[in-house]
C-alpha cells in the first residue's frame, strides 16, 4: 500500500505538513488540549457508582471481550462498553443490561459504528437515519441484555 499523501498540519497556523492530523511538533499539544476540553472521568459520568456497576460486569463477563467469544475467540478485557451509547441513552448509565466486556480493538469498532448509527455526543448534523435511531432506542422498554450468569 502507497504512503498516504502529506497534507498540512492540523494545528491552527502552522504551515509544516505531516501524514498524521499533526506535525510532530504539535501532536502532544493537540492531545493535552483535547483530554482537557473533554473533562476528567468523574465529569463525564465515570465514577465510583460507575466504577461498582462496571466491576460487576466484569464478573458476570468474566473479564472476557463479549464480540470476540461470539466470534469463538477467548481475549481478556478490562473495558466495560454501554451497549446503547450514554449520550442516547443517559438515564442507563448504570443499567447493568446495558453494558458489556469489550476488547480494545471490538471497542473501538463499536464506537465507531455507534458514531454512524447514531451520531456523535456533540448532535449536530444528524441524519434522519440517525435521529430515527436515537429516537428507537429512546422508545426500548428494557436494556438490551439479560441478566445471565456465566460459570467462569
Amino acid at each position: 500500500m502507497p504512503d498516504l499523501l502529506k497534507k498540512r498540519c492540523g494545528f491552527r497556523g502552522c504551515p509544516k505538513t505531516t501524514r498524521q492530523r499533526y506535525c510532530d511538533e504539535h501532536a502532544a499539544l493537540a492531545a493535552r488540549m483535547y483530554d482537557r476540553n473533554r473533562g476528567s472521568t468523574s465529569q463525564r459520568g465515570y465514577d465510583s457508582t460507575w466504577e461498582r456497576v462496571a466491576e460487576r460486569r466484569r464478573h458476570l463477563d468474566c473479564g472476557l471481550c463479549q464480540t470476540c467469544l461470539n466470534e469463538g475467540l477467548v481475549t481478556a478485557s478490562q473495558i466495560v462498553d454501554h451497549i446503547i451509547p450514554l449520550h442516547v441513552r443517559p438515564d442507563w448509565r448504570l443499567e447493568i443490561n446495558n453494558t458489556q466486556v469489550l476488547c480494545h480493538p471490538c471497542h473501538t469498532r463499536k464506537t465507531s459504528d455507534d458514531v454512524r448509527r447514531y451520531g456523535g455526543r456533540t448532535r449536530t448534523n444528524l441524519s434522519s437515519a440517525q435521529l430515527e435511531n436515537r429516537r428507537a432506542a429512546m422508545r426500548l422498554t428494557s436494556a438490551p441484555r439479560e441478566h445471565e450468569p456465566h460459570d467462569c
